[in-house]
């Protein structure tokens, strides 16, 4: 069954805001499946399901109407896939497949229609006792991807290839045994024109101080790697993100340290790597207003309170002045033990409550006078399930951005919005009612389609169903 709600009207200084939201029908899902949205194909949206060696894909019409499920098997039982994924007119299956003592890193493209376009083996790796993991991530444009190699706690390899043009852009073995995996690496990160990097960082300790630094890979070509270390010998780092600027060719990192706590976030770091010099890098640093830090404590500040906790760095967009908005978000993971008598220790568990609370947002700017910070209000709590309703999804325009987030996590809520202007200007209001739908939305696993598009899944007990929220404006 599907719902069609005409609804809001939203004031923002003089601009006038509607929405068109659709509900889905339905769709039954399988606990040992992942899911993933493919987006939209012309007269329809596709959304994947996929276990090891299978995959399906469920296919709605324009009014969010299930129409039809194929299901595929991979070659052979000894694949399995790695990630499902769109660009553009067609989607991708990456998927590993063992043959005697080699694994092979397969990427095959397929047309909307379920047609078999290309089928790309990216990487021939010899197999040992040592099993492989991988790490992907995609360039800010979605036209090309890199794949990152793990074995044991070592990264041995990698490869980019690009999406729009079906072909591998550089592959090769590496060698980086000063670091490793689990404690030293932080990001892998490749550029719309197929540049890749690895970021290491180590010492980041108090009693390390003196020797901690960010270590940065650029591999450009296979086989020329060019490494850049960053001394951070002031600085303790509380969180970090890691980001290419595509525009003027930068390597950014967008951080919260403190010069003696890893427990606080005490400033703001932003640092720019030049594009001409690599061993260059233009470091700022922001400290939080005492209006920001009033409405984070409320009334519990002390005068000495002039740091944040509890915090962790959820995005950093880049604006084309060159200036950068970065959102925190309030996060608390808390375990406790319950038991059914007082004293039945044998009987107790351990359940563990989210809380996903107050949004901050930064505006960096080298002009001190753009600057801005606000703190955006947000309560949620929930237990035993990692948060998946919790959080935000980020919008993103030309004129605005929007934070979309659940008001409360229960079976009915309301959903809500902040609408954010570039000179950090604020409206908050009430985008729909989840009553009487049968939704329970993950919002921040939500996918934007286009400038007015959003579409973003709900998972009620074993249902799944799409919600569409197009602003008409």
């Amino acid at each position: 069954m599907k719902f069609t709600i005409f609804s809001f009207f939203l004031f923002l200084t003089t601009t006038v805001f509607s929405q068109n939201i659709v509900v889905s029908e339905g769709l039954d899902v399988r606990t040992d499946r992942t899911y993933e949205l493919l987006g939209d194909f012309e007269d329809k949206y596709m959304i994947a399901s996929y276990s090891e060696d299978a995959f399906t894909l469920h296919n709605f019409n324009q009014d969010l109407f299930l129409t039809s499920a194929q299901e595929f098997n991979l070659p052979h039982k000894k694949c399995r896939i790695i990630h499902m994924y769109s660009y553009e007119d067609r989607y991708f299956v990456l998927y590993s497949a063992e043959e005697k003592d080699t694994l092979y890193i397969v990427n095959q493209s397929y047309q909307p229609n379920f047609e078999k376009i290309k089928t790309d083996t990216i990487l021939k790796l010899e197999r040992n006792f040592q099993n492989y993991s991988f790490r992907y991530t995609f360039s800010e444009d979605r036209s090309k991807f890199g794949l990152t190699v793990i074995r044991s706690n070592e990264i041995i390899g990698y490869a980019v290839y690009d999406i729009k043009y079906e072909e591998i852009v550089q592959t090769s073995a590496i060698q980086l045994a000063d670091f490793d995996f689990y404690d030293d690496y932080r990001k892998s990160l490749v550029t719309n024109s197929g540049i890749f990097y690895l970021i290491f960082e180590q010492n980041n300790f108090l009693y390390k101080k003196e020797d901690h630094a960010f270590f940065i890979y650029k591999l450009r070509e296979a086989g020329e790697m060019e490494e850049s270390i960053l001394p951070m010998k002031s600085l303790l780092v509380y969180d970090a993100n890691f980001l290419y600027d595509n525009q003027n060719h930068k390597l950014i990192i967008c951080g919260l340290g403190s010069e003696k706590d890893l427990n606080r976030a005490e400033l703001i770091f932003r640092v720019k790597q030049d594009p001409k010099d690599q061993d260059v890098f233009e470091y700022a640093t922001f400290v939080f207003h005492n209006n920001l830090l009033n409405d984070f404590y409320g009334n519990d500040r002390r005068a000495k309170f002039d740091y944040l906790e509890d915090i962790q760095i959820q995005d950093v967009i880049l604006m084309d002045n060159g200036s950068t908005i970065m959102v925190l978000e309030e996060v608390q993971k808390m375990e406790r033990m319950t038991s059914s008598g007082r004293i039945d220790y044998y009987g107790s568990r351990y359940t563990v409550d989210y809380h996903y609370e107050n949004l901050l947002l930064f505006h960096l700017s080298s002009n001190e006078n753009d600057s801005w910070q606000k703190l955006l209000p947000k309560r949620q709590f929930s237990n035993d399930d990692e948060g998946a309703y919790s959080s935000y999804f980020l919008f993103k325009n030309p004129n605005h951005l929007r934070l979309i987030y659940n008001d409360e996590i229960r079976n009915e809520n309301t959903v809500s919005e902040y609408i954010i202007r570039p000179n950090g200007a604020s409206l908050r209001t009430n985008l729909l009612s989840t009553d009487f739908q049968k939704l329970r939305l993950q919002v921040r696993n939500g996918m934007q389609l286009s400038g007015h598009r959003v579409l973003i899944p709900s998972m009620r007990g074993k249902v799944l169903k799409l919600l569409m929220i197009d602003y008409l404006n």
